[in-house]
Order: structure tokens, then sequence, then C-alpha cells
């Protein structure tokens, strides 16, 4: 897939939502993440702009698309910037 087609398929909420659910299918938290991160810098117009509607600072936000480990306090926030929230369910 072309980088252009990715960020194409990334603005489209139903292409995320697939995208994501097969991260976390798959296992691949840490891709998950790194995911998440991306959609929103596609979403924001850049990791500035990312920041500015999180409020997570730049370099936290970095750090969480390399390693793959936020808090769950950043994990939520980063989340609702992308237009998605956290939910438990019986499985």
């Amino acid at each position: 897939m072309k980088k252009s087609d990715f960020i194409k398929d990334m603005l489209d909420q139903d292409n995320c939502t697939a995208y994501l659910n097969e991260q976390l299918d798959s296992r691949k938290l840490k891709a998950f993440i790194s995911g998440l991160v991306k959609i929103g810098r596609l979403k924001h117009k850049g990791m500035s702009g990312l920041e500015k509607k999180t409020k997570i600072p730049r370099q936290t936000l970095y750090n969480m698309e390399k390693i793959g480990n936020p808090t769950i306090r950043n994990l939520n926030i980063l989340l609702k910037a992308v237009g998605y929230h956290l939910q438990v369910k019986i499985k």
C-alpha cells in the first residue's frame, strides 16, 4: 500500500476502526498505540496539532508512538482525540 493510500484510508473512521481492531485482535499492542498516534497526527494536522488537542506533551506522544506503553489516562485522552472511547465488555 502506498503512503498516500494509507493516509486516505486512515482519514475514514470505518477504516481506522478496522485497522485498530486488527492490531488489538492480533495482540500487537505496540502497533495499536503507534497506530492511534499516527491517526491522531493525520486528523490533527501533525504532532503539534495532536499535542494541542490532547494537551499531552509532544515528547510523550513520540514515546507513545515509539515505545507503545502509555498510561491509561493518556490512552483515554488519545482515544478521545481520534473519536473513540475506552469500554470494558463481558467476554
